[in-house]
């Protein structure tokens, strides 16, 4: 895609306008992780090989990760970590303070 001076735009100004037109994180990843399975079927193994690495709730990995290989004798997999609101300094108002402020309006 080409602007119209003809010169090349950046893959980052086009990826900032699918994002503008509703492309999301997940359909994102699962576009790529399609993409890798057809044009690098030999990174599966890595992913296959996660199985004992995950703790529900703490470290999780998607079907779908994203791999990288590492090329010096293994590769990173893609994982969620969770961090809990509490870790993060976070307050957030649960949905109940949400009612009490409305049945005292």
């Amino acid at each position: 895609m080409t602007s119209i001076s003809g010169a090349p735009r950046p893959l980052e100004d086009r990826l900032r306008e699918l994002i503008g037109e509703g492309l999301c994180y997940s359909l994102a990843v699962q576009v790529f992780a399609e993409h890798q399975r057809q044009n690098e079927p030999h990174l599966s193994a890595y992913l296959d090989a996660t199985g004992d690495k995950t703790s529900e709730g703490e470290i999780e990995i998607d079907g779908d990760a994203i791999v990288s290989d590492g090329g010096d004798g293994g590769a990173y997999v893609s994982a969620w970590v969770w961090v809990s609101d509490a870790e993060a300094g976070i307050k957030r108002e649960s949905a109940c303070d949400d009612e009490d402020d409305a049945d005292a309006a």
